[in-house]
């Protein structure tokens, strides 16, 4: 072990951050001081853009797992307490190496290019939030019913302090079943981030808008990882002409299609978790250059996957061990096959931990096929993506690249584990469900990063005239071109693509109509409600919502979140999705569903004849807490 420097020392004052910006309400500046001072202890990465990318990745990866004594202390996710420990345990790293505060200033071409394509990818994404209000926010992601039950996860890890499978007992009443024990190591990290962002105290109706915020931003930050990696994987003879084209295309891809896709499908926990995936997969593929800091870096990415989706952990420890069987003589260096031994174990033991939680539904193969509601992948874009990716690798592995093996591998996990899901479903149901279309993403991802393969193929530096550097650039600008159009002209759904229906992109950035309403009735009813407090769950069956049959079941489900009774309220979405202008049989449907009823319930409607059943079932049950108001 290295012996104890001067160094770290200059650190010591980071200690005093955390209660100043605490007296000064500037909270808000500790979580970027501790990505930067991480960014300067670790030495990963050569470049500024490398070194901040993967300080943040490890960061978020990190606080996955410390989240379990997050969750135990007495202290919870308060800023100040938080903020000391990140900065204790980051000095610590730095007393123990004997490094001092250190930023790679080199910001290379290709660099450039990333960065450029990160900003217009946050922009995109940002885009329909810009100067809207607080409706018009939550019309964007009404239909994503997912992200309402991550919103109430979150609200609940940040109301409580920890992990809910912890506190599963307090949860029951306020999540939906099975909620408590859901793989939530980014509403975990994004519940620390927003607590420093704005510590006070909150109701969920203030946390929603900064929720949709993060999860927009964790869209994006998955986006520019993907791209990132694939530069990465590329190595170094990648400059910016070349690295133009492939960030066009794979940012592109992820904007214009199945990025776009998982972010209005509200999949918050799988964009997080595929962005760690990504990182996995740049540095198993290649390499940083210190052994301790890959093998520290990829147990982090695995633990954070674990937390995060642990869906993908199969993927995962294949593409790790791959690494590790393929780039031996680096990572485990002088033979210390001990240390890495039990590195790979306590990596495997932390990243089980949330499986293990939830072993209740992930001990059967039978989980695999459940049904939720899922975008299916582009087809029509995705098999030529795999084809490309499959060539690019094999030209690769032709040439005797290294890194070229683990691509391989990578390609051959992830069409692997999502070839064994469709052949069991198909077996087991008959045709392919949800979680099929969750492992054609963790696909798209896989071959999206194995492009960047295609940077071996390009000439060395040295051997790069300047006539050739030329060439290279009127390729790279026809390949941009041609990207573009291609993305432009196919980004559509395969049942739209030879209609007039846009991608999803467009979609997500125009919107449509109906949502608002159903939106501002949400925001507007929702109850001001202390966590565990006994209210009313919320059924709405409203006219004025019906210019999407669905409108009643969206605001029956984000009430419920919002007003913190989701435990209490599971069978009233099934309930809302009744067309209420059809009011035949209504009557009798509605007034025998009351009568299953052991608690209160709120009906809201402005239909004459739900009302009239509601008011007369009133008078027949008196002792009933059943009332009926107005949207």
């Amino acid at each position: 072990m290295p012996s104890l420097r001067a160094g770290w020392a200059t650190l010591l004052p980071l200690l005093l951050l955390p209660p100043l910006a605490t007296l000064s309400g500037l909270d808000l500046v500790v979580p970027f001081a501790l990505w930067i001072t991480a960014a300067g202890v670790l030495r990963t990465g050569s470049s500024l853009f490398d070194r901040l990318l993967l300080s943040g990745l490890f960061l978020a990866g990190a606080t996955t797992g410390i989240g379990l004594l997050l969750s135990l202390w007495p202290w919870g996710l308060d800023p100040l307490p938080v903020g000391e420990l990140g900065f204790a345990l980051l000095i610590a790293a730095a007393a123990v190496t004997g490094r001092r505060f250190s930023l790679p200033w080199r910001f290379p071409s290709r660099d450039a290019v990333l960065a450029a394509g990160s900003l217009g990818i946050v922009l995109v994404y940002l885009w329909p939030l810009l100067g809207s209000g607080a409706a018009q926010r939550l019309s964007s992601y009404i239909t994503a019913e997912d992200l309402a039950r991550h919103f109430g996860l979150f609200d609940s890890i940040r109301t409580l302090g920890g992990y809910a499978f912890l506190h599963s007992a307090q949860n029951q009443p306020v999540l939906q079943a099975g909620m408590s024990a859901y793989p939530q190591g980014s509403h975990f990290v994004l519940a620390v981030v927003d607590r420093f962002l704005h510590p006070g105290t909150s109701t969920t109706v203030t946390e929603l808008p900064h929720f949709i915020e993060l999860t927009t931003l964790v869209c994006a930050a998955f986006t520019i990882t993907v791209c990132w990696a694939a530069c990465r994987v590329a190595g170094p003879r990648l400059g910016a002409a070349a690295a133009l084209p492939l960030v066009l295309a794979v940012g592109g891809y992820l904007v214009a299609s199945e990025g776009t896709s998982m972010l209005q499908d509200g999949f918050v926990s799988e964009l997080f978790g595929l962005a760690l995936f990504a990182a996995l997969l740049a540095v198993a593929i290649r390499p940083v250059d210190r052994p301790r800091e890959q093998l520290l870096l990829m147990a982090v990415l695995v633990v954070g996957i674990g937390f995060g989706y642990y869906l993908w952990l199969p993927a995962a420890g294949a593409v790790a061990l791959a690494s590790l069987l393929v780039h031996r003589p680096r990572v485990a260096e002088r033979r210390q096959s001990l240390v890495l031994g039990c590195a790979m174990a306590a990596t495997g033991i932390l990243a089980l931990v949330p499986v293990a939680a939830n072993w209740t539904v992930v001990n059967s193969a039978s989980a695999l096929n459940t049904a939720g509601g899922i975008t299916p992948v582009n087809r029509h874009l995705l098999w030529p993506l795999v084809a490309a990716a499959a060539l690019v690798t094999l030209l690769a592995l032709v040439r005797g690249e290294r890194t070229a093996r683990v691509t391989a591998a990578v390609l051959l996990v992830a069409g692997g584990v999502a070839g064994l899901v469709m052949l069991y479903q198909l077996h087991s149901l008959g045709h392919s469900s949800y979680y099929f279309e969750k492992m054609l993403h963790q696909l798209v991802v896989a071959a999206l990063v194995s492009l960047g393969s295609v940077g071996v193929l390009l000439p060395a530096g040295d051997r790069a005239t300047r006539s050739l550097r030329a060439q290279t650039g009127l390729v790279s600008l026809a390949a941009s071109v041609l990207v573009v159009v291609t993305l432009g002209y196919n980004a559509q759904s395969d049942h739209a693509a030879s209609t007039s229906a846009g991608s999803k992109l467009q979609n997500y950035l125009r919107g449509s109509t109906w949502e608002v309403p159903v939106a501002r009735l949400v925001l507007a009813k929702a109850q001001v409600v202390g966590f565990g407090e006994q209210s009313a769950p919320t059924l709405v069956m409203a006219e004025s919502l019906q210019a999407n049959y669905q409108g009643n079941y969206y605001a029956t489900l984000w009430l419920n979140v919002l007003d913190r009774t989701s435990g209490r309220a599971a069978q009233l979405s099934s309930w809302a999705f009744v067309p209420v202008q059809r009011v035949q049989g209504i009557p009798h449907t509605l007034a025998g569903q009351l009568e299953t009823l052991s608690g209160p319930l709120q009906v809201l409607s402005d239909n004459h004849t739900v009302r009239q059943t509601v008011l007369t079932f009133q008078r027949n049950h008196p002792d009933s807490a059943i009332t009926v108001e107005q949207p």
